[in-house]
């Protein structure tokens, strides 16, 4: 059996041995032309730098397995996952395209097909998510601690609902072989989904800690928009 890491998209690692580097070359291509063409997002030099960095950020981290272990358990931290959020919460929806499209090329290298693309759907809804979330925070006139509140709430809905959710939902349907295999038998969704989810737990923590830092410590017009 391969190796399996629990992290929130639970990734089983397979090595194909052919070229993918035409798909790579369509995802960096859709993630170009949604930032530079599309002109009612308000795309600014500032927005279009953020996006880029926390891209190659989150590229980078999965590309090269810069996971974080747990010590004493199978349990590994994926900080890709701070980059996604931040720079969704940061760029809005032109910088979501892009950093996912970063995470697909660098999923599409590492992984099956199949998970790759629940990879990228995942995430997508996720940072989509957290996009509209931020944007709906920095528009309302609320007290500091309210805002610290709903962002908690808001990463815990980007990974219970969406990432891992949707993620293993999709390979739960197509990839349910190797779902028995990994987990020593059949068993139902639910019981897989609480299984993982719980295994994330400590990544949700660690990326609430993070975002919530970073957040804290930016100019205040960076941490409002105007209507």
């Amino acid at each position: 059996m391969e190796n399996l890491y629990y992290y929130p998209s639970v990734y089983l690692y397979h090595y194909f041995n052919y070229d993918r580097m035409t798909d790579v070359k369509m995802l960096c291509f859709v993630g170009y032309i949604v930032i530079v063409t599309d002109n009612s997002m308000r795309i600014n030099k500032w927005k279009m730098a953020i996006a880029l960095i926390f891209g190659v950020c989150a590229f980078c981290v999965i590309f090269f397995k810069m996971y974080v272990p747990i010590v004493g358990t199978h349990i590994i931290m994926d900080p890709s996952e701070s980059f996604v959020i931040l720079g969704a919460a940061l760029t809005s929806l032109p910088g979501v395209f892009f950093i996912v499209s970063m995470i697909g090329v660098a999923s599409y290298l590492h992984l099956p097909v199949a998970m790759a693309a629940a990879s990228i759907i995942s995430h997508l809804a996720g940072a989509f998510f957290i996009g509209l979330f931020a944007r709906f925070i920095k528009r309302r006139s609320i007290h500091c601690f309210q805002q610290f509140i709903l962002w908690l709430l808001g990463i815990a809905i980007y990974y219970y609902l969406f990432v891992i959710f949707i993620f293993n939902f999709i390979n739960f349907l197509i990839n349910y072989d190797f779902y028995v295999q990994s987990f020593g038998g059949e068993t139902g969704f639910w019981n897989l989904y609480g299984i993982i989810a719980g295994a994330a737990f400590p990544e949700v923590l660690l990326t609430m800690f993070i975002t919530i830092a970073v957040l804290f410590f930016l100019p205040p017009k960076y941490r409002k928009e105007k209507v």
